[in-house]
């Protein structure tokens, strides 16, 4: 958990200092005429990179399986501790507390 925090952390900090070091759109920069070529571009590269890397294939599909698990199990938990009574089957703490 704390490594997905530090990892959140980076990445605000690169979005937030990424627009200081992007060239400037008036200085000659692209227009908006070249973006449908770069989508279509983009889009075709993204289409055949599991044939070019095999590996990377089964890479992704373990860690869609253990993105998955992990869903599951933040799922169970956030249910626990927030769900209805009537679906939980263990009493809360200030219920067991009280008892």
């Amino acid at each position: 958990m704390r490594l997905i925090f530090k990892l959140c952390i980076l990445a605000l900090a690169g979005f937030l200092l990424l627009p200081l070091s992007a060239p400037s759109m008036t200085a000659g920069g692209p227009d908006s005429s070249h973006v449908p070529a770069a989508v279509t571009e983009t889009v075709a590269d993204l289409s055949r990179f599991c044939v070019r890397q095999p590996d990377a294939r089964t890479a992704l599909q373990s860690a869609g399986a253990v993105a998955r698990d992990l869903a599951g199990i933040a799922y169970r938990y956030l249910d626990s501790q927030y769900g209805t009574a009537k679906q939980n089957k263990e009493p809360s703490v200030t219920e067991a507390a009280a008892r």
